[in-house]
């Protein structure tokens, strides 16, 4: 076991409040900072991005309608068989 003289707890500093309002004021100007370049930077993305995005539906051919292929049905032609005339012609063909 430990002595209390080795383990008990050490302020970081006399007076906290006084350090936290300094510490609290810094964080304000960086993070103010921060932030309009941050904002900055998002304003340019958007920009580059309605851009390049204006450019593309310039050079994109023209979709009219749907943008799904639909199914095209292949009429089927009739020819009179029935289902045992065709089971047999394959019984000949074997």
């Amino acid at each position: 076991m430990l002595p209390r003289d080795l383990t008990r707890p050490i302020p970081y500093s006399n007076n906290r409040e006084t350090d936290h309002v300094r510490i609290a004021a810094k964080l304000r100007d960086t993070q103010g900072s921060k932030r309009k370049v941050t904002a900055e930077k998002k304003k340019a993305t958007a920009e580059k991005k309605a851009t390049d995005a204006a450019a593309a539906q310039l050079s994109a051919p023209v979709a009219t309608g749907r943008r799904k292929r639909s199914r095209t049905e292949v009429p089927r032609e009739d020819t009179g068989a029935s289902v045992e005339d065709a089971e047999g012609d394959l019984e000949e063909d074997g």
